[in-house]
């Protein structure tokens, strides 16, 4: 039985992830500047916190957590400072910046991760508040509301002529995110959870919208990230090899609708596509030869941040401050130990999906995996991109129905 405390505590946790969404509407923000998700995950911390040291850091969890990520995404952040101190001391830069950010992130990383890992039910729950987020998006656009055709222009009232929709300031890349992985994560529930119980079936309602909301966006990243999240939850079941005719009957078709209904619904994601067979994905790969080029001069200890690298983008006349590609940015802002730091911190994200003794949540998890790399391989920011983080905090936490076991809290 779940205290007030604990109640209060997740309640702002869902809100926060339902919200991560409407993180640049100005209609949301708080006080000067604070957003609406900004106050929700301070809020969500804070009553944490005090769970945490009320209980004397005894927590009784339902699952089996690991926070072993965590060391390795603070070995992160200490070589991007180093590389920050680095460069300062050189006289390229002013402390602090994107550092603290990033750290914050870390923070809230380890929070969800301890939150969730109490009980089966508060990862379905976080999930569902993160569909939710997403529908509500969905609805207010088909009402009109929040329609821009960029991030500093006037609201439009339709959706007519605009090419790609930012919901609110939203970059159209993450509204396609979102969606994708919603359509991942209400397709997940849709088929295993159907069988305890038929009120599942409300998720074919928003199940339908999130293919829509990504032509909306107009995201080539957002129909990719879409087609290897269903193709990894549905071909992961080839484990079973008794099932695998089921999946493949079921997940086949699946993706080539999805695949036709969507490219021809916009011609701006179809345009993208071919785009890759080009050798040109939006600029990208021009993008990650100047990061790599830049990263050649500055191997060991790396630039610090974006703030640092801007200049030496602008040097090869591209108007950027990151690579666009998170592993990219990581051996830019932290040198090559951040950047392996970085890499042992995905390979042990995988070793704990991979340590489920449950078929049904490996396909899952790693599914969501797959999503987070792909999206924050080809996104600006992916360091303090929060819907990936929050994914990625709730991954590898694995059910082991050892209930009324404490666990300390270093474990």
């Amino acid at each position: 039985m779940r205290s007030i405390p604990e109640k209060i505590t997740l309640t702002f946790l869902y809100l926060f992830v339902c919200s991560l969404g409407f993180e640049y509407w100005d209609k949301v923000n708080v006080y000067n500047g604070m957003t609406l998700p900004r106050l929700l995950a301070i809020l969500y911390v804070t009553f944490s916190m005090l769970n945490i040291f009320s209980k004397k850091f005894n927590i009784k969890f339902e699952n089996k957590v690991s926070l072993r990520p965590a060391i390795f995404l603070l070995f992160v952040w200490w070589f991007i400072l180093l590389g920050e101190i680095v460069t300062h001391i050189k006289g390229n830069s002013a402390l602090i910046s994107m550092n603290l950010t990033f750290l914050q992130t870390i923070i809230l990383f380890v929070f969800i991760r301890l939150d969730v890992g109490k009980a089966e039910k508060n990862k379905e729950m976080l999930l569902l508040s993160f569909c939710t987020g997403v529908f509500l998006i969905f609805i207010l656009i088909n009402l009109g509301i929040g329609i821009q055709s960029g991030r500093e222009l006037e609201d439009v009232e339709a959706l007519e002529n605009v090419r790609r929709v930012w919901f609110m300031g939203l970059n159209p890349n993450t509204l396609g995110g979102l969606a994708a992985i919603s359509f991942v994560l209400c397709l997940y529930f849709l088929i295993i959870k159907i069988k305890e119980n038929k009120f599942w079936l409300f998720l074919s309602i928003p199940l339908m919208a999130y293919p829509i909301l990504i032509m909306f966006s107009g995201s080539a990243g957002g129909f990719i990230a879409l087609f290897l999240g269903v193709g990894f939850l549905f071909y992961q079941r080839w484990l079973q090899f008794y099932k695998a005719p089921y999946y493949l009957l079921l997940g086949t078709p699946l993706l080539i609708f999805l695949t036709y209904f969507i490219l021809s619904g916009n011609e701006t994601i179809a345009t993208k596509i071919s785009g890759l067979f080009d050798g040109e994905a939006s600029g990208r790969f021009a993008l990650w030869k100047a990061g790599l080029s830049i990263i050649n001069e500055h191997m060991v200890f790396g630039l610090g941040g974006q703030h640092n690298t801007s200049k030496y983008f602008l040097q090869l006349n591209i108007p950027q401050d990151t690579a666009h590609n998170v592993f990219i940015d990581v051996f830019l802002f932290g040198g090559i130990f951040a950047f392996f730091a970085f890499l042992i911190f995905f390979f042990y994200m995988f070793k704990l999906v991979k340590k489920y003794p449950n078929k049904d949540r490996i396909a899952l998890d790693l599914a969501l995996l797959i999503c987070v790399i792909f999206i924050m391989s080809k996104s600006g920011g992916g360091l303090t991109l929060k819907y990936c983080w929050v994914l990625l905090a709730i991954i590898g936490i694995g059910y082991t129905g050892g209930r009324g076991k404490y666990v300390s809290k270093t474990n």
